[in-house]
C-alpha cells in the first residue's frame, strides 16, 4: 500500500496497538497487566469468553427453574397419593359397612327363627369372595353352635357376652396354613 500524496509506503500497524503508541512499536506505560493479557489471548477463546458470560445468566435462570418444576412434580405427586389414599379408604368403609349391615340382617333375622336358611344365604354370599381366600365367619347360638357360616377352629370360638342369645365371631386363615 502506498500513499499517493507523498509516495512513500504507508506504515501498517499491529492489529491490537493503536496510533497512540509510542514509535519504537512498544505498548505505553499506561496500559494494564488485563489489556496485555487480553491480547494475549487467540480471538476464539475471547469470543468463548464472552458467550459463557453473556449465557451465564440464563444458565441460572433455566437450573432455577428445573428445581421449581421439580418442587412441583413433587408436590403434584403427594397430591395424586393424597386423592388415591382418601378413596381407597372411603371405598373400604363403604364395602365395610355394607358388610356389617349384611351380617346385622342375618344375624337379627337368625334371632328371631334359627331355621331362617334365606337370610344365611344372603351373608354367605356376600362374603364368598373373601371366603375364597381363607376369610370364614360363623354365627353361634348360645349353645355355640353354628347356625350360619364355616364352624371355626374350638380355640377361636369364645361364648357369647350374657346379654346376647346370638354371637358373630370372625376368622381369617392365613393362606400358607
Amino acid at each position: 500500500m502506498t500513499d499517493t500524496t507523498k509516495g512513500s509506503p504507508a506504515k501498517s500497524l499491529p492489529a491490537h496497538t493503536s496510533g497512540a503508541d509510542s514509535p519504537d512499536g512498544s505498548l505505553p506505560k499506561k496500559a494494564s497487566r488485563a489489556s496485555i493479557w487480553l491480547t494475549q489471548i487467540p480471538t476464539g477463546a475471547k469470543v468463548f469468553l464472552i458467550l459463557s458470560a453473556a449465557l451465564l445468566p440464563l444458565a441460572v435462570i433455566a437450573f432455577f427453574a428445573t428445581l421449581n418444576t421439580a418442587r412441583n412434580a413433587s408436590a403434584d405427586a403427594r397430591a395424586r397419593v393424597r386423592v388415591a389414599s382418601s378413596e381407597s379408604a372411603r371405598k373400604i368403609a363403604i364395602e365395610m359397612i355394607g358388610d356389617m349391615t349384611a351380617l346385622r340382617v342375618a344375624l337379627n333375622a337368625l334371632g328371631s327363627d334359627a331355621g331362617d336358611a334365606p337370610s344365611c344365604a344372603r351373608a354367605q354370599g356376600v362374603f364368598a369372595q373373601q371366603a375364597a381366600s381363607g376369610a370364614r365367619f360363623a354365627i353361634v347360638d348360645a349353645n355355640r353352635r353354628v347356625l350360619c357360616g364355616t364352624a371355626l377352629p374350638r380355640d377361636l370360638v369364645l361364648l357369647p357376652p350374657p346379654a346376647m342369645s346370638l354371637s358373630l365371631r370372625a376368622w381369617c386363615r392365613d393362606a400358607a396354613s
